[in-house]
């Protein structure tokens, strides 16, 4: 007997951790919104741009992933990974900006426009343009990435460092906090300097935004001129917080343990 509920015991308890999964593809451009190339496109490891001068510029990518709901407080969903961005420096137009990432909730009509989601974009040396927290709102009628539409949680100026060619690890995470979102992004360069966190409350979250998520995407933006952007381990992470009846299950997971063995 005591075999069986601790084997209960342990599924309820793995099934309220946290659950991370690769974001396998296949990576697609949104319409109109570049061609690649884009190789490892069936990975969570995607490369875009071939090295050859900006073949990694103006291009907007998306994959999808099995719809996670945030629906009580606690509950938590994050985009993570890495990627290395090449041809970048020494390019005319000023700072490196467009750089943006960001989880979205598609609305099933086939086409990249009126994704309801939140994303973040990077700062720059000093000044203006500033890094972005942002959501697409319910009713916008642009495609997922672009500025057009946007609703801007919070803003940061540059830490002084420019964006250019480094490794980059970037998150995003959206928690639930009753009726409202928590949403915040980090950027942050591995050898140049380069740093950025941001946080929010999206209080009409219920209204304008959205609990639910089921697409991440990425903008290699045209001021980037980047040569090539090679992705890594790019994961979605969901962790559900237990209701109270499931949560006393949990505290019990021990005792039954113990008792198996004793």
């Amino acid at each position: 007997m005591w075999g069986r509920f601790a084997l209960a015991s342990i599924l309820v308890c793995a099934a309220s951790g946290a659950t991370a999964a690769p974001i396998t593809g296949p990576w697609m451009n949104a319409t109109g919104q570049g061609d690649g190339p884009i190789t490892g496109a069936d990975t969570n490891s995607p490369v875009v741009g071939d090295g050859t001068p900006n073949s990694a510029e103006a291009e907007m990518i998306d994959s999808a992933f099995p719809r996670v709901t945030v629906a009580n407080t606690g509950d938590r969903v994050t985009l993570s990974g890495s990627v290395a961005l090449e041809g970048t420096v020494g390019t005319a137009g000023g700072p490196r900006t467009q750089f943006r990432f960001g989880l979205f909730s598609d609305d099933d009509d086939g086409d990249d426009v009126g994704w309801v989601g939140y994303y973040m974009s990077n700062s720059s040396g000093t000044g203006t343009p500033a890094g972005t927290l942002a959501r697409k709102p319910v009713g916008n009628t642009s495609v997922y990435l672009s500025t057009t539409g946007q609703n801007a949680l919070t803003s940061t100026q540059g830490n002084g460092v420019n964006f250019t060619d480094d490794t980059y690890t970037f998150s995003i995470t959206l928690e639930r906090a009753g009726d409202e979102l928590l949403v915040s992004g980090t950027l942050n360069g591995a050898t140049n300097g380069f740093t950025q966190s941001l946080s929010a409350t999206d209080t009409t979250a219920s209204t304008l935004g959205t609990f639910t998520v089921n697409y991440v995407g990425f903008l290699l933006g045209g001021n980037l001129d980047a040569d090539r952007a090679s992705f890594s381990n790019i994961d979605v992470t969901y962790v559900a917080v237990p209701e109270p009846a499931a949560a006393g299950l949990l505290g019990v997971c021990g005792l039954a343990l113990s008792l198996r063995r004793s």
